[in-house]
């Protein structure tokens, strides 16, 4: 650092560079340049060699003097470096500083639309592939973004708590209305969360409904963020509230063998990918039969999401695969839908 420069830990592994008389962002970038040429050589910890990658983000300082706004500014051109690759530094612009206005646009909208309870809530039924019966539903958020996006901007900017309470009230008091499972995504930081498992049993209680009309959906990438934690939240789940759960978008994770055989869930849910291309490509075809053998063998039902045609549920039934969802079935419907949905059709719960 130059004499005269300020380093500060901010917290956990984020830290702040504060650079006096500077005269443009060439001097800043300069510095940034230094520090991760300084932190590129190995660290020997427990006699092994570590290395380090730093990703810096440069925002010069305003005028108006607000150090929240300026702070905030160098963490968007943090995010930034690190979407471009390791070990990069990124200087806040016009871009950026448009990005951020529309993206805290969307934080107030989402916010009032949570505190309204106007965000929509559609649900996508699961259908058993031997009878046609309707084994339950899956409520998917929908809202001006899609849904990726959506729990992007939650987790963010912390909506993601009040927007997981909104979402497990409502699917549990259809739950309740319709007699039908309805099965929710939970993200990694949700379980992360100490207040989940209280909102989980508030929203039954508010709802009225039991345990056996709720799932919970959680993807192989949500495990891999710290599975020990998150295996130990949905076994706790499970025994202390009844709650069970899916393993969701199986066969687009790197780790899943690994925790399988300890997942305290009920079912397998194939990735659409995989289900949609296997009328087309044999391989496809043939992943999707192993993992259906291997759920099968570990005591797991498996639902295959994805099917489109009357041919993939056809194949899906053949294999021995017992759920099925997808447009071929019906499309993720509203509330006042699912009710004419249901008089047309058979029951036929879900494990």
């Amino acid at each position: 650092m130059r004499p005269g420069d300020t380093v500060a830990r901010l917290g956990g592994d984020e830290f702040t560079v504060l650079l006096e008389n500077i005269a443009d962002a060439r001097e800043a970038t300069a510095v940034a340049e230094r520090i991760q040429h300084a932190l590129a050589d190995p660290i020997t910890v427990a006699g092994r060699e570590l290395r380090v990658s730093t990703s810096i983000g440069i925002a010069l300082a305003g005028r108006n003097g607000d150090a929240e706004a300026f702070i905030r500014d160098a963490d968007v051109a943090m995010y930034r470096a690190k979407a471009e690759g390791t070990a990069r530094h990124a200087v806040f612009d016009a871009q950026l500083h448009t990005e951020v206005r529309a993206r805290l646009e969307l934080e107030e909208d989402l916010r009032r639309a949570i505190e309204d309870e106007t965000l929509e809530l559609r649900y996508q039924p699961i259908v058993r592939t031997a009878s046609g019966a309707v084994g339950g539903f899956e409520a998917l958020w929908r809202w001006e973004v899609d849904a990726s996006h959506l729990l992007r901007i939650a987790e963010a900017s912390g909506l993601i708590a009040p927007l997981g309470r909104y979402v497990l009230r409502e699917a549990a008091r259809r739950a309740a209305e319709w007699d039908m499972v309805v099965s929710v995504n939970v993200s990694a930081r949700q379980l992360r969360d100490e207040s989940f498992p209280g909102a989980l049993e508030a929203a039954l209680a508010e709802a009225g409904a039991t345990p056996e009309h709720l799932r919970l959906e959680v993807t192989e990438r949500a495990i891999d963020q710290d599975a020990e934690r998150t295996l130990s939240t949905l076994l706790d789940l499970r025994e202390r509230l009844g709650v069970r759960t899916y393993l969701d978008d199986f066969g687009t994770g790197t780790s899943s063998l690994r925790f399988l055989h300890r997942f305290p869930g009920d079912a397998l849910k194939i990735d659409c990918g995989l289900v949609r291309g296997m009328l087309s490509d044999p391989a496809s075809e043939e992943i999707v039969k192993a993992v259906i053998g291997l759920a099968h063998s570990l005591g797991l039902e498996v639902v295959a999401v994805g099917a489109e045609t009357a041919q993939h549920l056809e194949r899906l039934a053949a294999l021995g695969c017992e759920y099925a969802q997808g447009f071929h079935l019906a499309a993720p419907l509203s509330a006042d839908e699912v009710r004419d949905f249901l008089d047309g059709r058979a029951a036929g719960a879900l494990v």
